[in-house]
């Protein structure tokens, strides 16, 4: 499981930061974990009443040749998705 979180936060970081060059934003990383061993999803956005809107964006990603098979979520509270939608705009 070590391995896995260490593995994951490399791959977490450099999507982040490509995202993060190619809307020219500044995005932080909270440190990744593993969902589902003792929370379900659902619940987990549930508990977290302080969000109104949050925009969830599940990448899947695998390595060849290993039993490595994740899903990276990533999640926009809602005092960042104006600025998103303004970026992704402009880019339009």
């Amino acid at each position: 499981l070590e391995l896995l979180m260490d593995v994951s936060n490399i791959l977490v970081g450099a999507c982040l930061q490509g995202i993060s060059d190619q809307l020219d934003v500044n995005l932080s990383q909270g440190h990744p974990v593993v969902l589902g061993q003792h929370v379900m999803i659902p619940q987990l956005l549930q508990d977290n009443k302080k969000w109104k809107k949050t925009l969830s964006i599940e990448i899947n990603y695998s390595i060849e040749n290993s039993a490595v098979d994740c899903d990276l979520l990533l999640l926009f509270t809602d005092d960042c998705i104006d600025t998103l939608k303004q970026r992704i705009s402009y880019i339009m």
